[in-house]
C-alpha cells in the first residue's frame, strides 16, 4: 500500500480483494474518510488491518469476508461513523469485534455470519440502533451474545440461527422492538430466550424452528401481537407454550408442528384472532387444545394432522366458522371427540372444503362427527330442559335457576362469538347492566355439562 500516505479523504468507495500477499495495510495511515463503501474481500494473508488507525468515517458499507487469516480489528478503534451496514462474514480466525466500539447507530443492517472462532461480539457494546436486519448466522464458538447490551432497536428482519454453541440471548436483554421477522432457528445448544423479556413489538412474523434444546418461551411475554405469522416447530423439548401468555392478535397463520415434548399449547389463553389458518401437526404429547379457548376468529383454514396422542378437539369450541372455507381433520389416532361446537357448526352450516379421515372411531369420517354433532345437540336439548333461564328478553340482570346442576362459570359472546363478559361462580342472578342491547350467547358450566342457550338484552 505504499504511495498511498497521503490520501486523507476518498470522495468514492475503497475495495481491496484478492491481495494474495498482503499481510496489513501500512500505507492508509493518514485516510480519515471514504464517502463510499470500504471493503476488504478474499484477502487470506491479511493479519492485521494496522495502517487504518486514522479511519473515522464510512459512509457506506463498511464489509469484511473471508480474510481467513485476520485476528483482530482492533485498528477501527477511531471510527465512528458507518453511514448503512456492516459485514463480518467467514473471516476463519477472528474471536471478536473489539475496535467498533465508537459505532453507536447504523442506517443499515449488520451481518456476523460463518465466523468459526468468532466468541464474542464485544465491539458492538454502544450500538443503540440498527435501520435493516441483524444476522447472526453460523458463528459456531458464540455462546452468547453479549457484546449487543445497548441495543434497542433493529429496523428489519432478525435471523439467529445455526449457530451450534448458543445457549442464550443474554446482550438482547434491551432490545424492545424489531420491524421485520424474528427467526431463531437450527441452535442446537440454544436452552432459553429469556433475554428477550424487554421485547414488546416485532413488525412480521415469529418462527422458532428446530431448536432441540429449547424449554420454554419464556421472554415473550411482553408480546401481544403478530402482523404475519407464527411458526413454532421442531423444538423437541418444548413443552408448553407459556410464553406467549399475552399474545391477542395474529395477522396471518399459527402453526406448532413436531414439537415431541409439547404436552400443552397452554400459553395462548389471550389470543382471540388468528387471520389465516391454524395447523397442529405432528406434536407427539399432545392430548387437547386447551390453550385455544379464547380464539373465536380464524380466517381461512383448519388443519390438524398426524398429533398421535390427541384425543378431543375441545378447545376451539368458540370459533366462529363463518370465515373457515378449508377444514382437514387427518391422522390422528386416538382422536374420537371431534364434535365440538365450532366444528358441528361448519359441517352442518358450511359447503367448504371437508377432509376427515383416519383419525380414531367418532372421528374417523364427516358423517361420523356430524352424527356425534346431532347427538350432541339432542343431549342439550335435554339438559337445557332442566334449566330456566328468565327473563329473556331483558335489560339489567338475568335469573338461572336449576335443580340438577351447579354453575362454576357463565360466559356471554356477542352476535360475532366474541366473549363480553365471564364470571366465576355466578350468583342466581347475574349483572349483564353493562352490556349494550343485542343478540347475545350465554354459556353455562358446570362439572357435568356446558350449554349455551340465546339471550336478548333490550
Amino acid at each position: 500500500m505504499k504511495g498511498l500516505n497521503v490520501i486523507v479523504s476518498l470522495g468514492g468507495y475503497l475495495h481491496i480483494r484478492d491481495c494474495i500477499n498482503l499481510s496489513d495495510l501500512n500505507g492508509l495511515d493518514s485516510l480519515e474518510s471514504i464517502e463510499g463503501d470500504f471493503w476488504i474481500l478474499d484477502c487470506d494473508n491479511l493479519s492485521s488491518i494496522v495502517g487504518i488507525d486514522s479511519l473515522s468515517l464510512i459512509g457506506g458499507d463498511l464489509k469484511i469476508i473471508r480474510c481467513s487469516s485476520l485476528q483482530s480489528i482492533t485498528n477501527l478503534s477511531n471510527l465512528d461513523s458507518i453511514g448503512e451496514g456492516l459485514t463480518i462474514y467467514e473471516n476463519d480466525s477472528l474471536t471478536n469485534l473489539s475496535g467498533i466500539e465508537g459505532i453507536t447507530d447504523l442506517n443499515g443492517g449488520i451481518n456476523i455470519s460463518f465466523n468459526n472462532l468468532l466468541n464474542s461480539l464485544t465491539g458492538l457494546n454502544n450500538l443503540h440502533s440498527i435501520g435493516g436486519g441483524l444476522g447472526i448466522v453460523k458463528n459456531n464458538s458464540l455462546t452468547d451474545l453479549t457484546g449487543l447490551d445497548s441495543l434497542s432497536s433493529i429496523g428489519g428482519i432478525t435471523d439467529i440461527s445455526r449457530n451450534a454453541n448458543l445457549e442464550n440471548l443474554v446482550g438482547l436483554d434491551n432490545l424492545s422492538s424489531i420491524g421485520g421477522v424474528l427467526s431463531i432457528e437450527d441452535n442446537n445448544s440454544l436452552e432459553n430466550i429469556a433475554s428477550l423479556s424487554s421485547l414488546s413489538s416485532i413488525g412480521a412474523a415469529l418462527m422458532i424452528i428446530s431448536n432441540p434444546s429449547l424449554e420454554n418461551l419464556t421472554g415473550l411475554e411482553n408480546i401481544s401481537d403478530i402482523n404475519d405469522w407464527i411458526t413454532i416447530s421442531q423444538n423437541t423439548v418444548l413443552e408448553d407454550l407459556a410464553g406467549l401468555s399475552n399474545l391477542t392478535f395474529i395477522g396471518q397463520s399459527l402453526e406448532i408442528s413436531y414439537c415431541d415434548s409439547l404436552y400443552s399449547i397452554t400459553g395462548l389463553d389471550s389470543l382471540t384472532y388468528i387471520g389465516t389458518a391454524l395447523t397442529i401437526r405432528g406434536n407427539l404429547m399432545l392430548t387437547n387444545l386447551d390453550g385455544l379457548n379464547n380464539v373465536n376468529y380464524i380466517g381461512e383454514d383448519i388443519g390438524i394432522y398426524s398429533d398421535s396422542s390427541l384425543t378431543s378437539l375441545i378447545g376451539i369450541d368458540s370459533v366462529n366458522t363463518d370465515s373457515i372455507s378449508y377444514l382437514h381433520i387427518v391422522d390422528n389416532p386416538l382422536l374420537s371427540t371431534c364434535d365440538v361446537q365450532s366444528i358441528c357448526n361448519y359441517l352442518l352450516n358450511s359447503s367448504g372444503d371437508v377432509y376427515i379421515n383416519n383419525n380414531a372411531p367418532g372421528c374417523n369420517n364427516q358423517e361420523e362427527v356430524e352424527y356425534a354433532c346431532l347427538v350432541g345437540e339432542q343431549t342439550q336439548s335435554i339438559v337445557a330442559s332442566k334449566i330456566t333461564l328468565f327473563p329473556n328478553p331483558t335489560s339489567n340482570k338475568v335469573n338461572i335457576s336449576s335443580k340438577d346442576f351447579t354453575f362454576e362459570k357463565v360466559n356471554i359472546y356477542n352476535n360475532f362469538g366474541q366473549k363480553v363478559l365471564s364470571i366465576e361462580r355466578p350468583d342466581e342472578k347475574v349483572d349483564i347492566s353493562s352490556l349494550n342491547s343485542g343478540i347475545y350467547f350465554i354459556e353455562l358450566i358446570s362439572n357435568e355439562t356446558r350449554i349455551k342457550e340465546k339471550l336478548i338484552i333490550k
